[in-house]
């Protein structure tokens, strides 16, 4: 996997890379996914730190939509960034 070469990365080439089902929609999950076997350890553990500080941070400021709103519309279910 390490030698893979990717050229306008797709989710689904991610997923089918993982072997893992993204079916439900929660794409980014798979790009989270392969961000985690391709950085150092210390690098992803920030960049998940820093995501679920700006969920947490921004979870109860919208006014005209909600949080999981937005969320779901992105393919973002908050619990899968927990278990990464």
């Amino acid at each position: 996997m390490y030698n893979a070469q990717f050229d306008r990365v797709k989710t689904k080439d991610i997923s089918k890379l993982l072997e893992y089902s993204d079916y439900d929609g929660s794409k980014l999950i798979s790009v989270f996914l392969f961000l985690k076997v391709v950085l150092i350890e210390k690098s992803f553990a920030l960049l998940k730190k820093d995501l679920l500080e700006i969920f947490t941070k921004f979870q109860n400021r919208f006014k005209t939509i909600e949080f999981g709103d937005i969320l779901k519309e992105m393919g973002i279910k908050l619990e899968n960034f927990y278990q990464l």
